[in-house]
């Protein structure tokens, strides 16, 4: 017996495994925004490490400006890197909440194929109990009239 809704199942068969390659490829870019968050947090621990350093040794005034210059520079960088990190996070959010959907439209389809299998095998076997009950009939009824 071939399902009526396969062609439909299939489709949400393809459905999902693309929303778990686009998933696969958000959560990729989210990784890779976190470790550019990371890289620039450690940038600015080592600038303060210089900047710590800098105080004890009575740095020249040029020294602080560039010290500044460059804080800001990195803070603006790392606003923009967050930005990103959180907008990745969405994105990835986003798309486990449409694989999730796939898998629960696709799990219906597989459900209603269960149902109609099972309806099947019942059909069959309610045909089978009535032809064996038929040619149980028949073979009593023979022996009848060869007993007459």
């Amino acid at each position: 017996m071939k399902f009526r809704l396969q062609r439909v199942l299939d489709l949400r068969y393809s459905q999902e495994e693309l929303a778990k390659k686009e998933l696969s490829h958000r959560e990729r870019n989210y990784q890779a925004a976190t470790r550019e968050v990371n890289l620039l947090l450690e940038d600015e621990g080592r600038l303060w490490d210089l900047i710590r350093e800098q105080q004890l040794e009575r740095g020249r005034l040029s020294q602080w400006q560039q010290f500044s210059d460059f804080n800001a520079a990195l803070l603006e960088r790392l606003q923009k890197k967050k930005e990103r990190r959180r907008d990745c996070r969405e994105q990835l959010e986003e798309q486990r909440a449409e694989v999730k959907a796939c898998w629960q439209k696709r799990r219906i389809l597989e459900i209603l194929q269960g149902k109609a299998m099972e309806k099947y095998r019942e059909t069959v076997e309610k045909r089978e109990q009535q032809l064996l009950d038929e040619l149980v009939l028949l073979g009593f009824s023979r022996k009848g009239v060869k007993n007459r």
